[in-house]
């Protein structure tokens, strides 16, 4: 007997924001979550007017507003020019009720959705619940899930993949994960030193080109400020590239404000100061689909 539901794989922002647009129709969903609890990983930290709009009709934007921060403004820069352009979100004003972007940790994002869906009785999640394999017919769907050691069966009419890039869904399904991994490795730092006491008329996002390095800075609630770099730094003074040997750095902190300077690397090698928290690397995989293919 297929159960008259949704099945999603997966509790991250894709899995609870399609399940909140399927409950707010009064469908009933389950989500299966692999892990104990929600990821309390940051990820992504910027939400997009548009988003902000379609969360909005979910009723969680205003939470995620007043978690996070406000970037009404954007600039790209280069290392050599400074400032090259801003943009100003005021300028779509009429074309979106939120006209900026907001700073904020995905995962606060996806335990705000969990905390709206919750108590709602077309919703249910199962944590540490991984899928195992996937079935289908005419009628609906069925799933096989390991929870506390033991397979069991659920079903639905309907199954949504949001299970990320080792999905199981995809694999049971034979569905390949087109693209290719870019080869570099990209370090992202979280630190509260004040750079704007060292690089004039910054705002909250911003963009630097380089030719060897280019990097980016953003600002997020609680922290000064945060940069995902591209093999090193000429900018933040805290991050370089660990695929880097140590005879490396000498090029790569070359122009930086002399104030870091002192601090960088026994900050960075032995990992004990304040000034910088190293939040990992994250080797990307984009996908491509010829033109008009989908």
């Amino acid at each position: 007997m297929i159960e008259d539901r949704v099945l999603i794989a997966g509790a991250g922002p894709v899995g609870l924001v399609a399940a909140a647009q399927l409950v707010r129709q009064r469908i009933p969903v389950t989500v299966f979550e692999a892990g104990n609890d929600l990821s309390g990983e940051s990820r992504a930290s910027t939400f997009h007017p548009p988003t902000l709009d379609m969360l909005d009709e979910l009723g969680v934007a205003r939470q995620l507003i007043d978690e996070g921060l406000k970037a009404p403004k954007l600039q790209y820069r280069s290392k050599k020019d400074g400032v090259i352009a801003q943009f100003d979100f005021g300028e779509i004003s009429d074309r979106t009720k939120h006209p900026y972007r907001v700073q904020s940790e995905q995962f606060k994002l996806t335990r705000i959705l969990l905390a709206h869906l919750r108590n709602d009785s077309h919703f249910r999640i199962e944590f540490g619940a991984r899928l195992r394999s996937v079935q289908q017919d005419d009628d609906g769907v069925q799933v096989s899930v390991r929870v506390d050691d033991r397979e069991a069966i659920r079903t639905g009419r309907w199954l949504i993949g949001a299970d990320g890039a080792r999905s199981e869904v995809r694999r049971s399904l034979g569905v390949e994960f087109e693209g290719f991994t870019w080869p570099e490795r990209f370090l992202v730092l979280s630190t509260p030193f004040d750079f704007d006491a060292v690089i004039p008329d910054l705002v909250s996002v911003n963009y630097v080109a380089d030719p060897e390095c280019w990097q980016f800075l953003l600002r997020i609630p609680g922290i000064r400020s945060e940069a995902t770099v591209l093999g090193g730094s000429g900018f933040m003074g805290v991050a370089l590239g660990s695929v880097l040997p140590a005879s490396g750095l000498a090029p790569l902190v070359a122009g930086l404000p002399s104030v870091t300077v002192p601090l960088l690397i026994p900050l960075l090698l032995i990992g004990t100061g304040q000034l910088a928290r190293l939040r990992g690397f994250a080797p990307l995989k984009r996908q491509f689909w010829p033109l008009g293919s989908r």
